[in-house]
């Protein structure tokens, strides 16, 4: 992330910190986007994703690995104490 001065205000932005370090021997791409901009495409990436069918998904997983069921929960039971 870099900024720099747009009159009153500052402007951040995200680019290769090697090309901004060490140059264009190091790394070609001088390229920079607005950190709002680039901020905004990933919010709206995650939320085409992550839709409410996925979320579901993946928390019924999740607690499905996380809470042992049966002869599992009593192997794991026994193991701890």
């Amino acid at each position: 992330m870099k900024s720099r001065s747009h009159g009153r205000k500052r402007a951040f932005y995200y680019g290769c910190s090697s090309f901004h370090q060490r140059g264009r021997t190091v790394c070609r791409n001088g390229f920079e986007v607005p950190m709002a901009l680039a901020d905004k495409a990933v919010v709206m990436a995650f939320r085409r994703l992550l839709t409410p069918t996925v979320v579901e998904r993946v928390l019924d997983d999740a607690v499905r690995a996380l809470v042992p069921s049966g002869e599992d929960g009593e192997a794991k039971r026994a193991e701890l104490l």
